[in-house]
């Protein structure tokens, strides 16, 4: 079970380039304010170095977490497509593995392998590891910060990824 899972997670990073085919809308916006920050320090708009920073009105805005994880994933791997999109796979392999430590804190290694195999062959894990663009991170941020919450010595920090975990995602965000 552990190469099944191993081989669908090492699958989310092949061919990023042609599927799905095309470079959405969401996804070139993003790239384009990730490729400005890169190159001038400013967004499309020249914002120095924005907290958020919006595609275009009326059109998604990008959060920290997204603009600067990709800023310095992209710093290292270039600016292509597979480029952009393998960030969302890295991040989504990653959930799968914090998911794993954290079933494994709660429950015993066999039920948590069950659970990363499931994590890993499910739709979720494959569409949304292979586009451009932030949801990925919420549940990133969500499950490090209850696998962190399990310590029985530093749990407090679990507030950290809990906090980026609403800047990650707009549907997460605290609305007054």
């Amino acid at each position: 079970m552990i190469l099944l899972i191993l081989l669908f997670n090492a699958l989310k990073f092949i061919g990023l380039e042609i599927s799905p085919p095309g470079f959405y809308a969401d996804e070139s916006y993003g790239a384009t304010q990730v490729i400005c920050l890169w190159q001038t320090g400013a967004d499309f708009f020249g914002n120095q170095f924005p907290l958020f920073s919006i595609s275009r009105p009326g059109e998604p805005i990008f959060s920290p977490t997204y603009l600067y994880g990709q800023l310095l994933w992209t710093s290292v791997f270039g600016h292509s497509i597979a480029a952009f999109r393998s960030y969302a796979a890295i991040i989504t392999t990653l959930t799968i593995l914090f998911l794993y430590l954290y079933a494994k804190n709660l429950l015993n290694p066999r039920a948590a392998l069950y659970i990363a195999f499931v994590a890993s062959v499910m739709p979720w894990s494959w569409q949304f590891s292979r586009i451009a663009w932030d949801p990925p991170l919420a549940p990133l941020f969500l499950i490090l910060g209850l696998w962190i919450s399990n310590f029985k010595k530093g749990w407090w920090i679990a507030g950290i990824p809990l906090g980026l975990a609403i800047y990650s995602y707009p549907p997460l965000r605290i609305i007054d």
